[in-house]
């Protein structure tokens, strides 16, 4: 009796959450656009899986312009990218967006390393709360830097990239859960008898920097995404150039073993030139994007050479299956960033050209393989997103839209890569935090610290997905619920 009491109040509370998260909570995702909007320096937008589209905040030469990237959204309550002009003198920033759509510059960029150029290098918030973050060039050898960005706006370089040791990288950092950053870069990594076509290295948030794979062109060459860390706790990625067609590839990398093995040639017509990163959605596959063009820092995109740009599905093992061919006019061309999985369990991605107005478009793919384009970017919506993903972000402050908790608990950030932090109010007995995949099954419990505000929690080891949790008081009552997104 006891164990169908258990099971039937889970399952209510499951329902609950459910319901809850559906009527309170519209779905919303925000992003970046590189271009148009009210000063015609790009745009930070809102979007729903029904295409409510909304400009959120036009972007200015004052404080940034042209993003080339992602948005984070922080445990702070505000968004922040980067910016390839914008600032004083034109500089390269780091830019701040509050929830009211005011903007302030943080660094700029020039000023501090040089020419920087942040292309497609969005920032992370890492377990000590501080954000970290890379630019493609700059520093006293102009291979770019990887940083430390407190929220405060102090900043430190943690190392400058030599081309020896790598260099220009166009992606992001991520986090494993020993707190090393990871990454990668588009080129270095050779010597001086061999170019180099880019490296994997680690980072220690104190700067100790390791590289640990040199690519050699013929195992990939030049990639601009990210590191996934897939839940079998192997790294994967894409170059885009390189392989056994020049096409790029997708590979895996054993932080364990040192072991890089390329699972996938792409051969143009299955997909050519991948400048995002992948994503493993909640089927255990992994997800990307082939831009179809090869690229370089400003062109017109050509669609007649007889590469194509896709978005595809591939098994851990390597057997790639493309699902969407994107075809200019009608649903999108270029699309030269990354996937997102939000919580309706659909993907959502972005064309940087292509669409009604050849300006770019917003799409929704669900895995049951439809798909269904929600926005062809305008003028006035700004447009030609570049390197960039949309992001989806539940517990935003009054004035965005947020799921409400019974005390006035949060859960930040969210999407996360299994690190993240739960505040709670300080004047109540908390006890402890359970969380739940969507089948029921408890994935997770940890006691809470009574009378301490923020607590960091650790699921690294847990798959991509989402999950419900609740908060417990010392007396074993529900006082807080609500879900969270899984994204590594």
């Amino acid at each position: 009796m006891k164990n169908k009491i258990s099971t039937f109040t889970f399952a209510a509370f499951l329902a609950a959450v459910l319901f809850y998260s559906t009527r309170v909570s519209a779905q919303v995702l925000y992003g970046l656009t590189s271009a148009g909007g009210d000063y015609l320096a790009g745009t930070i937008f809102s979007i729903t899986p029904s295409g409510d589209f909304k400009t959120f905040a036009s972007l200015n030469p004052t404080f940034a312009a042209t993003p080339y990237g992602s948005l984070l959204y922080a445990s702070d309550n505000n968004f922040y990218a980067s910016s390839v002009d914008g600032g004083y003198g034109g500089s390269c920033t780091i830019f701040k967006c509050d929830h009211n759509g005011m903007l302030t510059t943080m660094i700029n960029l020039d000023s501090v390393w040089g020419s920087s150029e942040p292309q497609g290098n969005g920032l992370l918030q890492a377990m000590d709360g501080n954000l970290y973050g890379m630019t493609t060039m700059g520093g006293p050898n102009t291979f770019g830097v990887i940083f430390k960005l407190q929220l405060s706006g102090q900043y430190s370089a943690l190392h400058f990239f030599n081309d020896i040791d790598g260099g220009s990288p166009y992606g992001s950092l991520i986090q494993t859960k020993d707190g090393n950053l990871w990454g990668m870069t588009s080129g270095g990594g050779g010597d001086s008898l061999s170019p180099g076509y880019g490296n994997i290295f680690s980072c220690s948030p104190t700067g100790i920097y390791t590289s640990v794979f040199n690519f050699n062109d013929s195992d990939g060459a030049v990639p601009y995404g990210d590191l996934l860390l897939a839940n079998d706790g192997n790294f994967y990625g894409l170059t885009s150039q390189g392989g056994l067609y020049g096409f790029g590839v997708l590979f895996r990398y054993s932080p364990t073993s040192n072991t890089y093995t390329k699972l996938v040639d792409f051969n143009g017509t299955k997909g050519a030139y991948p400048t995002g990163s992948l994503i493993q959605a909640t089927d255990g596959k992994l997800y990307g994007l082939t831009s179809g063009q090869r690229y370089y820092y400003s062109y017109y995109p050509d669609s007649t050479n007889g590469t194509y740009s896709t978005l595809f599905s591939c098994t851990l093992s390597g057997n790639l299956t493309t699902l969407v061919y994107f075809n200019d006019s009608i649903n999108g061309l270029l699309p030269l960033g990354t996937l997102s999985q939000a919580s309706d369990g659909n993907l959502y991605g972005m064309t940087s050209y292509g669409g009604k107005y050849n300006l770019g478009t917003i799409f929704q793919y669900s895995l049951s393989n439809q798909f269904n384009k929600l926005l062809d970017f305008s003028g006035e919506t700004g447009y030609n997103p570049m390197f960039g993903k949309v992001i989806e972000v539940d517990n935003l402050p009054a004035g965005l839209t947020e799921i409400s908790h019974i005390q006035g608990t949060g859960l930040f950030p969210n999407p996360n890569n299994g690190q993240f932090t739960v505040r709670l109010s300080t004047n109540c007995n908390y006890g402890s935090m359970e969380v739940y995949n969507t089948l029921g099954q408890k994935v997770f419990a940890s006691a809470l610290q009574p009378g301490v505000a923020d607590n960091n929690i650790n699921m690294g080891s847990e798959p991509n997905g989402v999950y419900l949790y609740r908060v417990l008081n010392a007396t074993g009552n529900v006082i807080s619920n609500g879900k969270f997104v899984i994204q590594k």
